[in-house]
């Protein structure tokens, strides 16, 4: 093989000719350096593939890969080159053990929290049996049930996402498995990984193409390029250099794409990772994925808790040294607040929400892979969208028509409930008879009953187009072609651009009849004369201008435009006659030109809707993909993408008559289009400047590397990005958004893999649906953590008072584990399933640097304001029953020590009365659960006030049936726990009186009115200083 190659041309397998590095280097350099080398790597990988095979001439190319173009490789050369090279496969990624997988379940994030509790619970059980003799093991239970919690929800989260990144395993389904190669001259069907460059391979329709191929000669050969280039139409392929980029010239097959129709021979340029597919396969399983924005809340969380807890309870352990108690006692009293201040039910909270929210989703066609994809939708601020498919329906239809001198317009909705048009004029009886007759499509076998839209077809998409058109609008075209059978055909090719087939009349004096379409323009020079209202007229220059205009407008709407024309064919061609359609024995000139028929793949009927509601909610919607700018533009246009009175700088540029280049200032228009040849000349820098002075962005033609390059770009400015593709193409770009959406109907299987989230209808209006999902998840799970947070005041300070004042302990931990697991735990999850708020799609998307999950006035509210009152409930509550029992609240104080000895049994009251060690551990147990129980009585009103952040009670109304059970059940353990015979000596729970559950009451009304008032003033002055403080 010849190494006369240009600079930074791809040589196969370059990865692996790298030279190694020398053992003399220190092992931290060679990390180093293999971590540039890989990022080298990936740079490299994100550029074009550069090669110049498509430009050499066979003589050329015969002599670079020593391959004679008749008879291949010898059998022993070829060996030479698969033992250099290595075979014809995809490497795949280093993978990740699925034990790592759910170790990082059970270990990360916040699971980290509780395992610290659960840890410091033992350290503080293993202390007081080492220095006590009589202890309570209430650590000890504490311990276990945290660990217990971690490991299921762990468990849970694991199972919710065991449907790991398979990236690889389907670029290996791609890949075809046998090859038709010719060695010395035979042709031989060998595995393709056996494929080596330099091997001269064959392909027909119905193949994969087994790599990189230059052809050397062709025969009608088309291949569908759909997946790697995002083009809807076949392709076609010839041996001739047609394109400067490699990607769009006609003499290159790429490996892993489909030939539909025709054969073809080529050399093999590239095998394995050096293909283009290769390298995007590469690109993609080496790309790194970022935190998602809830993972990087909840770490942030996790360190605003932490932070919090060890706070309190290093001051804490300073403060009961400094009042005189044991270092002992003061490291349980550390440890005891550190662990209070764990939010333990908040992370089976957090999981439950995501699970729910992703079947509401699945539901609504939206099918999350991961969980915390679902959150990362809703701050999306930038969605990147393929074309076809997505916005689009995905089948060619035709849109208008131009017979007559009218232009008239087809139906291109998907209901297809036909639009009326001149159907009674005599031209359009000849154009439709001539769309149906010179036609290759047709529809499947057994489809009657489906309606004409919904029928399968073979043939290529504008055929089946016309098939479709002509059938809903003319009559059958079985009946027309049994009628008017086909006896001669020029299949439509890409030198000649016209199809042309000749038919038998039976119900005219003139036996044959010649039809063509084709290009309008090579349509146009085989014309001499022009049908009007049925009637033939000479062509003429004011005709001309017409056909001119016309063509010029429909093109300018990006639709496929083919133009058509008859010939009557003289009764010297009688019945039987032999067409030759090789050496032409008929006429080809003087026909008449009837028309033109325009196809396009229409947008569909939802999403001019759902990227009006994108911009409302502030998303900046871009559209990426592989087709024509002209093309792009008018669905970009059709969608909303470019709104109607939004100049592109094209239009400028033509405005004040100068090159676009040169246009004055690129801000003077809001929209662009950028063309793939344009983006790969730009810096960074330069797209920056666009994806910034822009807000209508279209780019158009662009390769895999570039969806990715404008991804990265997009990020760089600091957007949370969502991208949607259905093909190969689009898998590097899905993999580094930060949310990749793929389409499940037209979506490939590596796309599918690569992306967090597959749309089941493929339709962007579901994407908007995700949005408003996400948003509201992001909501929900604030007033969750806002609820669960608020309950951990009334549970430390107990515990505080309890070392500063010396008071009996008001709340043991054993209830706090029945408030935390217990009765928290269903109100939590149930505000899941809280509606949105009537702003949810009005507001801009969130600041991931400024508005976080928890913030200071979410700390602010639960903490400083709603906790509190509970508190004091809570206290209400305690010191009234042990008043009731004989014990004033201030001869409470400093009696902690004689209250905790066991062996003092005299213990006087107020009252002069004496209480054993028994009798004062069941009144103190009995606060426990009186506290307990007033706790769940003022998060009653905490839950109701936490369904809305802006909105009033009465506006939002109590439509959450889960959240009223929530009530009902916490209402209804607390009962249970209390009342439950066996209870005392199980959790050391004791009956309380009814009056007991009323002391609580009026602090639950005032956190009602509080808050509603607190709302109110928000509504009134929006941006006012307590939205500012407590809008959390």
């Amino acid at each position: 093989m010849g190494r006369q190659r240009k600079r930074g041309t791809v040589i196969p397998h370059e990865q692996i000719l790298r030279p190694r590095h020398k053992r003399r280097h220190k092992s931290g350099k060679r990390r180093k350096m293999k971590r540039r080398t890989m990022k080298a790597d990936m740079e490299e990988l994100k550029k074009e593939a550069v090669m110049d095979d498509h430009k050499l001439t066979l003589e050329e190319l015969s002599t670079k890969y020593s391959v004679d173009l008749t008879k291949g490789l010898s059998p022993k050369k070829a060996q030479e080159i698969l033992n250099r090279d290595g075979p014809n496969v995809l490497t795949p990624p280093p993978t990740v053990s699925e034990w790592v997988k759910f170790c990082k379940q059970l270990f990360g994030g916040f699971s980290i929290l509780l395992w610290m509790g659960a840890i410091l619970c033992f350290v503080a059980y293993g202390i007081q049996m080492h220095f006590k003799e009589d202890l309570s093991r209430d650590n000890l239970y504490l311990g276990i049930v945290l660990s217990f919690v971690v490991v299921v929800t762990g468990c849970f989260s694991y199972y919710q996402e065991a449907k790991s990144s398979k990236i690889m395993e389907s670029f290996k389904n791609m890949v075809p498995q046998q090859a038709l190669v010719i060695r010395d001259g035979e042709k031989i069907q060998i595995n393709v990984e056996n494929v080596v460059v330099g091997d001269l391979v064959e392909v027909k329709g119905g193949d994969r193409i087994p790599a990189d191929l230059r052809l050397i000669s062709a025969q009608g050969c088309k291949v569908d390029n759909s997946s790697l280039t995002g083009e809807s139409e076949p392709q076609s392929r010839s041996p001739d250099f047609s394109h400067e980029n490699p990607l769009e010239t006609r003499n290159i097959c790429f490996f892993s794409t489909n030939c539909v129709e025709g054969t073809a021979r080529g050399v093999v340029i590239a095998t394995g990772d050096s293909t283009v597919m290769g390298r995007i396969a590469s690109l993609t399983s080496g790309l790194e994925m970022g935190k998602t924005p809830i993972a990087v809340e909840i770490e942030r969380f996790i360190h605003l808790i932490t932070a919090v807890a060890v706070f309190l309870g290093v001051s804490f352990f300073g403060l009961s040294l400094s009042l005189g108690y044991g270092w002992l006692e003061a490291v349980i009293f550390l440890i005891g607040i550190i662990v209070a201040n764990v939010p333990e039910g908040l992370l089976a909270t957090v999981t439950v929400c995501l699970t729910l929210t992703a079947k509401r989703m699945a539901r609504k066609n939206c099918l999350v892979k991961n969980l915390e994809a679902v959150e990362t939708l809703g701050s999306t601020s930038t969605i990147c969208s393929d074309k076809t498919g997505t916005l689009t329906q995905n089948r060619m239809t035709v849109a208008h028509m131009w017979f007559d001198e009218t232009i008239y317009e087809a139906d291109t909705s998907e209901e297809q409930t036909g639009k009326t048009f001149a159907k009674g004029s005599a031209t359009w009886f000849v154009l439709a008879r001539i769309a149906g007759l010179c036609n290759r499509a047709d529809f499947k076998a057994n489809q009657e009953t489906l309606p004409i839209v919904k029928r399968a077809t073979t043939g290529d998409a504008s055929e089946s187009a016309l098939l479709k058109f002509i059938e809903h609008s003319y009559s059958s075209v079985k009946e027309m072609r049994e009628k008017n059978p086909k006896v001669a055909e020029i299949p439509f090719n890409s030198t000649n651009k016209y199809q042309m087939s000749i038919h038998l009349q039976e119900e005219s004096s003139q036996p044959h009849v010649l039809m063509m379409k084709g290009a309008p323009e090579r349509i146009l020079e085989f014309c001499s004369t022009y049908l009007l209202n049925g009637e033939e007229y000479p062509i003429d220059e004011k005709m001309k201008s017409k056909f001119q205009d016309a063509y010029l407008e429909l093109g300018g709407l990006g639709e496929r435009v083919l133009g058509f024309c008859f010939l009557n064919l003289p009764t010297t061609f009688s019945k039987g006659f032999k067409f030759d359609t090789d050496e032409i024995n008929f006429p080809m000139e003087d026909l008449c030109f009837v028309g033109l028929i325009t196809m396009i793949d229409p947008p569909r009927a939802a999403v001019p809707d759902a990227v009006g509601k994108c911009r409302s909610a502030g998303i900046k919607v871009i559209m990426v993909t592989g087709d024509h700018p002209i093309t792009a533009k008018a669905i970009a246009k059709g969608v909303g993408i470019i709104s109607g009175g939004d100049r592109t700088i094209d239009n400028v540029a033509a405005q004040l008559k100068v090159p676009v280049c040169s246009s004055t200032d690129p801000r003077e228009a809001k929209a662009i289009v950028v063309h793939g040849s344009d983006l790969k000349d730009m810096t960074s820098e330069q797209l920056d400047e666009i994806l910034r002075n822009h807000t209508e962005i279209v780019f158009a033609r662009t390769s895999p590397q570039q969806k990715l390059i404008i991804v990265e770009g997009c990020q760089r400015q600091g957007a949370i990005v969502a991208v949607t593709g259905d093909g190969v193409n689009d898998s590097p770009a899905l993999k580094k958004a930060d949310i990749g959406i793929a389409m499940g109907i037209s979506g490939s299987d590596v796309s599918k893999q690569a992306a967090d989230m597959i749309l089941l209808d493929d339709n962007f209006a579901s994407i908007v649906t995700g949005v408003e999902e996400g948003r509201l998840i992001f909501d929900n799970l604030k007033k969750s953590i806002a609820y669960t947070l608020t309950s951990n005041i009334p549970e430390i300070t107990p515990f505080l008072l309890f070392i500063i004042l010396s008071i009996p302990l008001p709340l043991g931990t054993i209830t706090i584990l029945c408030i935390d697991l217990g009765t928290d735990m269903v109100p939590a999850i149930s505000l899941a399933y809280e509606s949105a708020e009537s702003d949810i799609m009005k507001r801009a998307p969130r600041n991931p640097k400024t508005d976080n999950l928890v913030n200071h006035r979410l700390i602010g509210m639960a903490y400083g304001q709603i906790g509190m009152i509970q508190a004091l409930a809570g206290f209400f509550t305690y010191f009234v029953i042990l008043a009731e029992n004989g014990f004033r609240p201030l001869d409470l104080l400093g009696i902690r020590l004689n209250w905790e000895n066991r062996f003092l049994n005299d213990l006087e009251d107020s009252y002069g009365q004496q209480w054993t060690y028994e009798q004062r551990k069941v009144v103190e147990f009995t606060c426990h659960t009186a506290f307990f129980v007033s706790i769940v009585v003022v998060q009653w009103a905490d839950l109701i006030i936490c369904k809305t952040r802006r909105n009033s009670i009465f506006q939002q109304g109590m439509k959450n049936n889960i959240l009223i059970f929530g009530l009902m059940e916490e209402t209804f353990l607390a009962v249970f726990l209390s009342y439950t015979p066996g209870m005392d000596m199980a959790l050391r729970m004791y009956p309380l009186k009814t009056a007991w559950w009323l002391c609580a009451t009026p602090y639950s009304a005032l956190i009602f009115i509080y808050d509603e008032i607190r709302r109110l003033i928000i509504r009134r002055h929006p941006g006012g200083w307590l939205e500012r403080e407590t809008y959390y």
